[in-house]
């Protein structure tokens, strides 16, 4: 059998200055088995300064049947 990586559900929270300064929230399925690693992921990728950005959820890894 071969094992797969767990994921990870990651929220990108940015508030960007617009004239009602409304926030923006972008939502991530990253296939990473580590909160911190996901988390970079997402900042690194999407470019995040100060923004917000936090694991929600996990997806549990399954097996294939050989």
């Amino acid at each position: 059998m071969q094992q797969k990586t767990d994921g990870r559900v990651v929220r990108l929270l940015s508030k960007h200055l617009a004239a009602d300064d409304r926030a923006v929230e972008q939502w991530f399925l990253v296939a990473v088995g580590d909160d911190e690693k996901a988390k970079e992921i997402i900042s690194k990728t999407a470019r995040a300064g100060n923004e917000i950005v936090e694991v929600i959820g996990n997806i549990p890894a399954s097996r294939l049947a050989s």
